[in-house]
């Protein structure tokens, strides 16, 4: 069961129930009805990924979840468009191999592009260092 798999991997990560629901923006309470359900709005996995760090296939990868099936209604609040559709995340079979293969390309490419990021600032800084130093042996010639 969905709620199930989102509970073990709170309880495995060490993290307070408190503070779980806090980072998904549920309460407490919505938080151990969750933990009922079979499945959930696509929004409350996300948030979960993210802060708990793990893979979105993590929770649609469990024997008992079976073929991930998602399903549009019109319940929501959870679109940055504003159109007001939510995914609903049905754990009836298992994720297709294409779907976790796409899933996993898109988590490496993400992984790739945070790793040039931070190369790019590293070099901005490094540039800003550079100028500094040139602007400060300009103004003070020995």
């Amino acid at each position: 069961m969905l709620g199930e798999r989102l509970k073990q991997a709170i309880k495995n990560a060490g993290v307070s129930y408190a503070k779980a629901a806090l980072e998904m923006g549920v309460s407490e309470g919505n938080l151990y009805h969750l933990f009922k359900k079979e499945s959930f709005e696509v929004a409350y996995l996300l948030k979960a990924s993210q802060f708990l760090n793990l893979p979105l296939s993590y929770f649609l990868e469990d024997a008992n979840i079976g073929n991930l099936r998602a399903s549009t209604s019109q319940t929501g609040d959870f679109n940055q468009s504003g159109t007001n559709l939510t995914q609903k995340v049905k754990g009836s079979r298992t994720p297709s191999q294409e779907t976790t293969k796409q899933l996993e390309d898109c988590q490496r490419d993400n992984e790739a592009l945070k790793r040039e990021l931070a190369l790019a600032n590293a070099l901005v800084a490094a540039k800003d260092e550079t100028i500094s130093l040139l602007r400060g042996s300009y103004r003070n010639p020995n």
